[in-house]
């Protein structure tokens, strides 16, 4: 694919919460297309977990430095803070990666310098969502627009929007890809206590509130189902004062967010995801959680709102439901659950196709095509 050696230089800013994990495993399927990866980046998180050897972290500094470095960069206009680190010491590359827009202006500066072909991905900042109910171009997207040759979008909800507040001749939809070895098919023999799985931060355009709302309908329907969120923010005590109100906290576990979630997908009978479109456009870029469920063999339920609807082909792989309306989520979960052939045929037609367009091979080996074109131009 490459007729000399290639090396990009990823650009972070945190590497990497547990959320993105889908990145690390990325970059090490790059590395068998004949890529050399380094991963720079201003904070290293979760280590134990990701622990990537081409890791140039700033993390260690003491917390006057970091937040001296943070002000100086704020003030210079742009959130990215590994600028003026990457000057002084580049390692050789041909190539350069920002990870989410807010390194854009690293990009920009360091593609100056550096005089190597630039890409940029967003995977679904609210800074997106937001400028496409508003229409104006953010700083971080106006940078991204000036120096990356490609920007990567993550399901064809961004790419309209970017496409419409950039132009989209450097845009390319590029779907996150998940390794399917990782996430063995999931059967299970009807149950006397089924499971329904969610996964995700707990925050307002998630739309938990209306799972919780809707557990005592399919109580009615399914005596003794169980509900798992798997996630942790500032909605969980409203969440869980709400399932008291409604009575049904004893049904309702919420568990924060776990390095593996291999025994919970294999636990589970279903997964839903009811996140909601905000008055400001905040939603859902993509839902990888939805991704990962499917891989696994799981029927799905999720609101049809921003990408979303690239991962859930409605009444194939599970069902699409009205944002907000938590009798229809109800409904939806209640018939699956109460209908396992159903359930497997959703959840066979989920991993058939995730295994043909969120293959972590097939994908990573799309960028690396794109990578290529970039260094013959």
């Amino acid at each position: 694919m490459f007729s000399k050696p290639v090396t990009c230089n990823h650009l972070f800013e945190n590497f990497l919460p547990i959320r993105q994990a889908y990145i690390y495993e990325l970059l090490g399927q790059l590395n068998h297309y004949g890529i050399g990866n380094t991963a720079w980046s201003y904070k290293a998180s979760n280590l134990n977990l990701f622990p990537y050897p081409m890791l140039r972290s700033f993390g260690s500094e003491n917390f006057v430095g970091r937040n001296r470095v943070r002000l100086e960069a704020r003030l210079k206009g742009h959130r990215s803070y590994l600028t003026d680190f990457l000057k002084a010491d580049p390692s050789e590359s041909n190539l350069l990666h920002g990870h989410f827009l807010w390194m854009s202006t690293s990009v920009s500066e360091l593609k100056k310098k550096l005089r190597v072909p630039a890409c940029i991905t967003s995977y679904g900042e609210d800074e997106v969502f937001r400028a496409g109910v508003s229409g104006r171009v953010p700083p971080t997207l106006e940078d991204a627009g000036k120096s990356a040759d490609i920007i990567f979008t993550t399901s064809n909800y961004l790419y309209g929007i970017l496409k419409r507040l950039i132009g989209g001749d450097r845009l390319r939809l590029w779907h996150i890809g998940v390794d399917l070895d990782n996430y063995p098919t999931v059967r299970h023999s009807e149950k006397t206590a089924p499971e329904v799985l969610s996964v995700g931060r707990l925050i307002d355009r998630k739309g938990y509130s209306f799972l919780v709302r809707a557990i005592p309908e399919v109580l009615k329907e399914v005596p003794g189902a169980r509900f798992r969120i798997i996630g942790e923010g500032p909605e969980q005590d409203r969440l869980q004062r709400l399932a008291r109100d409604l009575k049904v906290d004893g049904s309702l576990e919420v568990i924060p967010p776990q390095p593996s979630l291999k025994e919970f997908y294999a636990s589970a009978d279903l997964f839903v995801l009811p996140s909601i479109l905000l008055p400001d456009g905040v939603t859902e870029g993509l839902g990888v959680p939805l991704i990962e469920a499917s891989a696994c063999s799981l029927p799905v339920i999720a609101s049809e709102v921003g990408g979303i609807t690239d991962a859930v082909e409605n009444r194939k792989t599970g069902y699409l439901v009205r944002q907000s309306d938590y009798s229809d989520l109800a409904s939806r979960i209640s018939q699956l659950l109460l209908d396992p052939t159903l359930r497997q045929e959703f959840g066979d037609e989920g991993r058939k196709k995730i295994a043909k367009e969120f293959n972590l091979a097939t994908q990573a080996r799309t960028m690396a095509t794109w990578y290529a074109s970039l260094l013959k131009a």
